[in-house]
């Protein structure tokens, strides 16, 4: 575990974007933009609590289940952050987890797996202002040309979890409002997407 948290278990965001989904991207160590990638969707994750991170503890202070969450970046658009967040929520409704036995300080495997209890499920809105105008989900081109972009995460409460800002321009205080309401209707309509087919 962490050493600020040693009766949680860990979870842990990486971003690898491929050189075959867009042509400017290179093989190679991490860059800023795929570092940037893991962090958002990775603090939209831990701020709604997604897990039970004190249930994915074996022995306090020693041995924790750690959840790893690879984004591969295979085709881009424009919007990663919308896209990865969605997407790792969607990996980790799905995902199990082994289940071992303590006993006596002793950790054994059990070939048994658990899914993975999923509390919150925050989800990413991103908009691009270009000059008076927010732009939801923006395409690769609109992201060459905005001047700010917000991202919102929101969990199905609406309570937002997260917001992170880039680019060089501010936002007025009544745009962060429009932005937060059209966050809203958005992640209602991008968590039908996700339940569907339940």
């Amino acid at each position: 575990p962490f050493e600020d948290t040693p009766d949680k278990g860990v979870l842990i965001c990486n971003a690898e974007f491929t050189p075959i989904a867009h042509p400017t991207f290179e093989p190679g160590p991490p860059r800023a933009p795929s570092i940037e990638l893991a962090r958002v969707v990775d603090r939209g994750l831990r701020s709604a609590k997604i897990l039970e991170f004190d249930k994915l503890v074996l022995i306090e202070g020693s041995k924790v289940y750690m959840v790893f969450v690879d984004l591969y970046v295979l085709s881009y658009d424009g919007n990663l952050i919308d896209a990865s967040a969605l997407a790792a929520i969607a990996a980790l409704r799905t995902a199990k987890r082994p289940v071992h036995n303590v006993k006596d300080g002793k950790i054994e495997p059990t070939n048994k797996t658990k899914a993975l209890k999923i509390r919150k499920e925050p989800l990413a809105v991103t908009m691009a202002k270009i000059g008076d105008s927010l732009i939801v989900d923006p395409t690769a081109d609109e992201e060459e040309v905005m001047d700010a972009r917000l991202t919102i995460s929101l969990d199905e409460d609406g309570n937002v979890c997260t917001i992170q800002k880039a680019g060089t321009e501010g936002f007025t205080l009544d745009e962060i409002k429009k932005a937060l309401n059209l966050a809203k209707d958005k992640a209602a309509e991008l968590r039908e997407k996700l339940t569907e087919n339940e």
